[in-house]
């Protein structure tokens, strides 16, 4: 093959380069499982120690969330609402001069 011929891609050799990226992962849970009882025990102190405010937090939203239901639900019975469908007022009601009544089917 001379310096100007372009090689053909189909004869190559089937080596591929490969990187290890497990060995690298696994270097960094091997530097966890190498320290002490009391870097362990550090570590386990630190995560209850981050754990336990956001359930805290999460524990006082869920109970505002409940108390803002209760306290909804409380003015609308002190106001006189009930939930659900309103009836309508009668077509003959002051403010619904307009209603047409449409007589059922016979």
């Amino acid at each position: 093959m001379s310096a100007m011929e372009i090689p053909d891609p189909t004869q190559r050799t089937p080596f591929v380069r490969v990187i290890n990226v497990g060995q690298q992962m696994g270097d960094g849970w091997r530097r966890i499982d190498r320290g002490g009882p009391f870097s362990r025990f550090l570590a386990g102190l630190t995560a209850i120690l981050l754990a336990v405010p956001i359930l805290v937090i999460g524990l006082v939203l869920l109970l505002t969330l409940t108390a803002f239901g209760i306290a909804a639900a409380l003015v609308s019975l002190v106001i006189g609402r009930r939930p659900g469908q309103r009836k309508a007022a009668a077509p003959t009601e002051p403010g619904r001069e307009n209603v047409r009544v449409i007589p059922p089917r016979s």
